[in-house]
């Protein structure tokens, strides 16, 4: 064992940059009970992957200590989890999970969902846009909140690929006193009643304005007939 760590100890100082040699380098410390050599700041990666592994390697003895001791320790293996889970987040572009027509929003995940999205042609509609964000970047406020700073953009295309309704919202700002973890977006819209029967496809985009990344998401929708008098 000794003469493995040393050899990767040399290769990791002649390539700082070997995230493998890096990596099995602190595995190897912490088989070897050396925990303060695993889990010690990594020095000439990338911060944020540096970042990363010194999370990896606390979690791993937290979990490492956990099994040991379970009615003491497994509230700090959770912890541990936690943050190496929200590091990786942070380091992924923006996703957009889930995107719906409802009538109504309650809380993340508890809506009221429009199935099938079927709306009379000749009268305007009013809905909800429910989207569901993840991996979205939080920054550190002086005040020691989290804030998070998000754009959407909504554009109805008819069946020729004709845009017929557009809704930009370049800036949704948001702080919380913890990093959140359960986002959404709740935009109202009038579909108007000016839409012509058939199908159209609404197209979803969120772009996170402090990651500089965006994902998009579509849905369907049909404007039927005209509701009978």
């Amino acid at each position: 064992m000794d003469g493995i760590i040393a050899d990767l100890e040399r290769a990791v100082a002649e390539r700082p940059n070997d995230f493998a040699a890096l990596f099995r380098l602190r595995m190897l410390y912490l088989a070897d009970g050396r925990d303060e050599q695993a889990a010690a700041p990594v020095v000439g990666l990338d911060p944020e992957w540096a970042g990363t592994v010194t999370e990896l390697t606390r979690m791993l003895m937290a979990v490492r200590d956990a099994a040991n001791d379970p009615l003491n320790r497994s509230a700090q293996a959770v912890e541990a989890a936690r943050g190496l889970l929200e590091r990786l987040r942070q380091q992924a572009p923006v996703t957009i999970d889930k995107v719906a027509l409802v009538s109504r929003v309650n809380s993340y995940g508890d809506y009221e969902e429009i199935s099938p999205a079927t709306f009379p042609a000749g009268q305007p509609a009013r809905v909800i846009l429910y989207a569901e964000i993840s991996n979205f970047r939080g920054e550190r406020t002086d005040d020691g909140w989290y804030r998070t700073l998000l754009g959407e953009k909504v554009e109805l295309f008819d069946a020729n690929g004709k845009s017929v309704l557009k809704h930009v919202h370049d800036k949704i700002p948001d702080t919380c006193r913890r990093m959140r973890t359960d986002f959404f977006l709740a935009l109202e819209l009038v579909l108007p009643e000016t839409l012509a029967p058939g199908p159209y496809i609404l197209k979803v985009t969120v772009e996170d304005k402090l990651s500089a990344t965006a994902d998009q998401a579509q849905l369907n929708l049909v404007i039927g007939p005209a509701a009978r008098p």
